[in-house]
């Protein structure tokens, strides 16, 4: 994630990931990026897992879950 973040030329504060698997969210959590998780088949996340900005099925809802989270 670290190296994604530099080739962007971005801090992790100023990203957003969008998880297809809740492993995913160790990762990003671990850097301080804000993750949301598509959990498009209902999976249970893992223990140790951190909760997401947002757990959705489709991807439909995730330009106002954004916009609710920058406060737009």
């Amino acid at each position: 994630y670290r190296l994604a973040l530099g080739r962007a030329g971005v801090k992790a504060e100023e990203a957003i990931f969008v998880a297809g698997s809740a492993y995913d969210l160790i990762g990003t959590a671990k850097v301080g990026i804000p993750s949301f998780w598509h959990n498009r088949i209902g999976l249970k996340a893992p223990e140790n897992a951190p909760l997401p900005m947002k757990e959705m099925t489709t991807l439909t809802d995730l330009p106002a879950a954004i916009n609710d989270y920058i406060g737009a």
